[in-house]
């Protein structure tokens, strides 16, 4: 008798994007995936991936760039072609953005959220979207964070009711798939 393996939760991983992000650690393979992130040819949140071989990856979706070419002003480090296809267009490519960020969040059955930095506004604005779609939120961020006082409206959303503090994010990402091993497990 085969046993079957129960499917994996899908997590949006939420948080500053920046070059050499954090989620490279996290969402094998993503690194590479330069090629396939041109929102004009790929559809949205792609299920390809998953978070430490534990979770499905939902998003957001964004390349590695580790030049840095790519990562303009909100560009979700999708800014590929000749890095000047964002300055051209910024408007819809924003909103596509948004709207690609928002289906992730609505696929997804948790955020985890990484906040380390007090200018995540778009991380925030996930935060509510996932709230107000009755998502399970899991905020995290560094033991020194100097805004960490300023986080407690977002931290009575949280599913535990606070920030978690933790050294690093992949140690975040590590403990919330352990909190959601814990909370699959049968009675």
């Amino acid at each position: 008798m085969t046993t079957r393996r129960a499917p994996l939760p899908r997590v949006y991983l939420a948080g500053k994007i920046e070059k050499n992000d954090w989620r490279h650690k996290v969402v094998p393979g993503l690194r590479d995936a330069i090629n396939e992130s041109n929102f004009e040819d790929v559809p949205f949140p792609t299920q390809r991936f998953e978070v430490l071989g534990r979770a499905r990856y939902m998003g957001p979706f964004f390349v590695s760039d580790d030049h840095g070419c790519g990562h303009g002003h909100s560009t979700h480090g999708n800014g590929t072609q000749g890095c000047l296809q964002i300055e051209h267009r910024p408007h819809s490519y924003r909103v596509n953005v948004a709207k690609r960020c928002q289906r992730g969040i609505e696929l997804a059955d948790h955020l985890f959220v990484w906040l380390d930095d007090h200018t995540a506004y778009g991380t925030l604005v996930e935060v509510g979207i996932a709230v107000g779609l009755g998502k399970q939120v899991w905020i995290y961020g560094p033991h020194d964070h100097p805004q960490r006082d300023d986080l407690w409206f977002a931290s009575h959303v949280a599913a535990d009711g606070r920030v978690i503090l933790v050294n690093d994010a992949e140690a975040a990402v590590n403990d919330f798939l352990d909190k959601l091993q814990m909370r699959a497990r049968p009675a």
